[in-house]
């Protein structure tokens, strides 16, 4: 490894707390952890080191024997030190399975438990009809997977061809060769992520986000720069200010119906980032799986309809609409990614379902109907719960979501980590907003999703005022104010923050 790529993996040690010695092992045991800095990796000679950093050659003695005291380097007379191999592969391990064990989704996926009201899960119900009336595939489907290879990397023909049209006729010119079907969005999201970035490398992330996409981030050991959300989503001139100033090598963006906020990103700004990536070489990684919920007239071109440099990659997924356990995505980008995309997935699995992209097939042709189908449902609810909201909650704030699946509500002075433990001592299971947050942040937002039914709705809501009662009347501990948004924390995503704030003044 190269002396100055291992510096970059040590960021702004220095800031830590400690002597200098303690500052330095301490960061080279976190970029361990993460996998920034690799098992069996030549560490820098102690004076070079030094040099780069500006530390006595004693600094770096002192951190180098601590960590070669807790195992963390080795050492041998004459071939210099390294990173063990046993101990780097092992803390690695233990970093991923403790940002699995955070996982929400597994909680979400479990079995509903009896008695509780589950406004936390934004999973739409199917819609059986659709479903039912496409389970058995068209005779000329049955006999073409029946003849054709068993493997199909890319997806079924037909299906590529759906997805094509389907950008097509939302102004985005789509040749199936531009099209990779996945399993499902989430699919698509990891593909990417394990594609674009590596350990230690910068990706530009709004915040809040889709916890899913955190997690595949987080686990990539990649350092994220948030992206604040506003009501008209991101600033595209702030995008552009970190796109020069930390050569990311990746922004993910959920800009029609955004997750958790609801908000849809204005055509202008979708222009500009398209132009943006495009000036700088940032790939643009535009999660569209929201898109077919918007509550307006005319879905909102997605940003891969502005880019010329072939820089957007958009996914986009039947689930939402139709039924979450279709698990049918696709990636739409140039051909040459797609063709490297689909030699990475063929390492995960050799092809998605036939029987499904089949059904996948037969319900793209009544898309248009099953999207209208499911707004009117949704629009219902969306209004509903606006009314549950100003009646149960009249210190929160919102804004009513033009698209997507839920509110973003925010009741200042909450912590609604602490709120979420009282809510489901009364029945009812919410979701904190730190959830969605890649710093820790928006501790007093909820996401409330409204796919249950109006009488459901009710309930939960009720019994979240109630929760909220009882936690007011506690000691002044569970009041909780943000914290100011400038304390700086001894984490990867705050460091980046800080030396994004250094690089722009």
């Amino acid at each position: 490894m190269k002396a100055k790529s291992f510096v970059d993996a040590l960021e702004t040690w220095s800031l830590r707390s400690g002597s200098m010695h303690v500052r330095l092992s301490a960061a080279i045991e976190d970029a361990i952890r993460r996998g920034t800095l690799r098992a069996g990796a030549k560490m820098p000679a102690e004076r070079h080191l030094a040099s780069l950093l500006a530390v006595s050659r004693t600094t770096v003695v002192s951190a180098y024997n601590s960590l070669r005291r807790d195992g963390w380097i080795e050492s041998r007379i004459g071939s210099g030190t390294w990173i063990s191999r046993n101990r780097a592969t092992e803390a690695r391990s233990s970093f991923r399975m403790k940002e699995l064990a955070q996982s929400p989704i597994l909680h979400a996926s479990g079995p509903n438990i009896d008695g509780i009201i589950d406004l936390a899960s934004a999973m739409t119900p199917p819609l059986a009809e659709a479903v039912m009336s496409s389970l058995v595939p068209s005779e000329d489907h049955a006999k073409r997977m029946l003849t054709d290879a068993a493997h199909m990397p890319y997806g079924l023909p037909e299906l590529r061809a759906s997805v094509a049209d389907h950008f097509r006729r939302n102004g985005t010119p789509t040749d199936p060769d531009e099209v990779l079907i996945t399993n499902g969005g989430q699919q698509a999201i990891s593909l990417l992520v394990a594609l674009l970035l590596q350990p230690g490398a910068i990706a530009l992330v709004e915040n809040p986000t889709y916890y899913g996409a955190l997690e595949a981030l987080r686990l990539s050991g990649a350092r994220l720069s948030p992206l604040a959300v506003e009501k008209d989503h991101v600033c595209h001139e702030t995008a552009r200010q970190k796109m020069r100033a930390l050569h990311p090598q990746m922004i993910y963006l959920t800009p029609t119906g955004h997750n958790p906020t609801g908000v849809t990103m204005p055509e202008s700004t979708r222009s500009m980032l398209a132009k943006h990536c495009g000036q700088y070489g940032v790939p643009i990684v535009e999660d569209e799986i929201m898109a077919d919920l918007t509550f307006a007239r005319r879905k909102p071109r997605p940003i891969a309809a502005f880019d010329c440099a072939e820089m957007v990659v958009t996914i986009g997924s039947l689930s939402r609409v139709i039924w979450p356990s279709l698990r049918i995505g696709w990636i739409r980008a140039s051909k040459s990614m797609i063709a490297r995309l689909a030699k990475f997935k063929t390492a995960m699995d050799f092809s998605c379902p036939l029987i499904t992209q089949s059904l996948a097939v037969d319900l793209f042709a009544s898309l248009s109907e099953f999207r209208e189908q499911r707004c009117t449902e949704l629009v219902e609810r969306r209004n509903a719960l606006t009314d549950l909201l100003s009646e149960c909650l009249p210190d929160a704030t919102f804004t009513v979501p033009p698209a997507g699946l839920s509110f973003w509500v925010r009741i200042p002075g909450i912590d609604t980590r602490i709120l979420a433990q009282a809510a489901i001592r009364r029945g009812v299971n919410i979701s904190h907003g730190s959830l969605y947050s890649i710093n820790d942040s928006h501790s007093e937002f909820l996401r409330i999703p409204f796919v249950l039914s109006s009488d459901l709705l009710g309930d939960g809501v009720h019994r979240l005022r109630m929760a909220l009662d009882d936690i007011s009347g506690h000691s002044k501990d569970l009041a909780y104010r943000t914290p100011p948004a400038e304390r700086l924390k001894n984490t990867g995503t705050q460091v980046v923050e800080y030396a994004t704030a250094l690089s722009m003044l």
